[in-house]
């Protein structure tokens, strides 16, 4: 039995509460510490260092450490860790996260994770340097508008202050506040009119604006994202994002909120890969770049998934150090196997990149067939489930694999119809 089946769940009582604090809508941060399949500890925290939290989470248990946002509402939790930290793949099952909420907190909910490019903030919202700096947003969000030359340099500005809002202290927070409204003041945008630092609203008066500014907050990442890569569903999140701004500055919160459920849904059709009526050799070819990084994911998980077994402290046992020679060799096999996952498909998908139209309905057929067999292949061979199921950590194969093959299945009928 190894470290992550004998261990119980831990989290402290101030975790909890923070938890019960998301439930409510308020966003936090975590870190979490896993062996194998199985949750050892979660710290849920409001700011601070997170390498203060990782010493914390591994006084339970030694494991993988992960980190990133947690956030929601009710009952459905969401945690998210981001690309730019390293995250490719959720650490567990959602199923075992709940199992664990459930055992360790008793926290009734429904929650998952979430892989993102780059992780929303979470700010302390009692804090008035956030207050002040949630207020500046739409001030921000006009000044890209308005001089988008310059909004790279606001986005990129706004995103210091957040990361240093989240610190603990945040003094240095202050000064750069103070730099993004002179910023916003010489482009011509009335900062002034937006924050009254001395001020002091009824609540009547802040309840509508702060709750559309938290939500905004939410969003920016994917907003400022969105705008960097310049695309049709691009520009209309950005339209749709600058019309929640004009809504919420003439203090109309009802069709501000309206906007921002449209700047949601495109955000959620962007990360599926935007509208399925493309089916452009263009779109191919980016999934073949995804088929690349998928491979390229898989291949990390194999390599840190070997290293885990050579290092791993509890085979003192005969039979758990047979089980680990076994499960090594499987490993092995299937890098060798998976190493040659690319022969044929990324041919076809140059080869259709490069058809003329009229020349293309032949190559979707071979293509079809390509992605077929591997699906095929990845569902039914044993070695993928052996690893799968490794008692080590949480190796999701079939699931990275299969992201990029059910997207060309997708595109290949859109593509028949453009």
């Amino acid at each position: 039995m190894s470290k992550a089946d004998s261990a119980s769940p831990a989290m402290s009582p101030e975790s909890i509460s923070y938890l019960e604090e998301v439930k409510k809508g308020k966003p936090r941060k975590f870190a979490m510490i896993c062996k194998g399949t199985n949750i050892v500890s979660l710290v849920v925290y409001k700011k601070g260092n997170v390498e203060k939290r990782k010493k914390e989470a591994k006084e339970s248990g030694k494991g993988q450490f992960y980190f990133g946002i947690v956030d929601g509402r009710g009952q459905d939790i969401r945690f998210v860790l981001a690309r730019a930290d390293g995250f490719e793949s959720a650490p567990v099952k959602s199923t075992v996260l709940k199992g664990f909420l459930d055992e360790a907190a008793d926290l009734k909910c429904k929650p998952y994770f979430e892989i993102v490019d780059v992780a929303p903030l979470a700010l302390d919202e009692d804090d008035p340097l956030v207050a002040r700096f949630l207020r500046l947003q739409g001030a921000a969000l006009q000044a890209c508008e308005s001089h988008p030359q310059r909004a790279d340099e606001i986005n990129e500005l706004c995103l210091l202050i957040g990361k240093l809002l989240e610190q603990e202290p945040n003094d240095d927070a202050a000064g750069k506040l103070d730099a993004l409204e002179a910023l916003l003041e010489s482009l011509g945008v009335n900062a002034a009119s937006v924050v009254d630092q001395n001020a002091q609203p009824t609540k009547d008066q802040v309840d509508p604006a702060a709750a559309f500014m938290a939500r905004l907050k939410l969003l920016m990442p994917g907003i400022q994202q969105a705008k960097a890569n310049p695309s049709a569903i691009g520009e209309r999140i950005g339209a749709a994002a600058s019309e929640a701004g004009v809504y919420a500055r003439n203090k109309d919160f009802e069709p501000a909120h309206r906007a921002l459920d449209e700047v949601e849904r495109l955000l959620q059709q962007a990360a599926e890969g935007g509208p399925k009526t493309e089916g452009s050799a263009v779109e191919f070819a980016k999934i073949k770049l995804e088929w690349n990084a998928a491979k390229q994911a898989v291949k990390k998980q194999l390599d840190e998934l070997a290293k885990e077994i050579l290092n791993d402290p509890d085979e003192e046992q005969e039979a758990e150090s047979e089980e680990g020679d076994d499960m090594a060799t499987a490993v092995a096999k299937l890098e060798k196997v998976l190493s040659r996952l690319n022969e044929g498909l990324g041919d076809t998908l140059d080869e259709l990149y490069s058809a003329e139209p009229s020349a293309r309905p032949p190559i979707f057929v071979r293509l079809t067939a390509i992605v077929r067999n591997y699906q095929t292949y990845l569902t039914e061979d044993e070695l993928i489930a052996l690893v799968e199921e490794n008692p080590y950590r949480s190796v999701p194969i079939r699931a990275t694999l299969n992201a990029p093959l059910s997207k060309i299945q997708t595109q290949i009928p859109a593509a028949h119809q453009a």
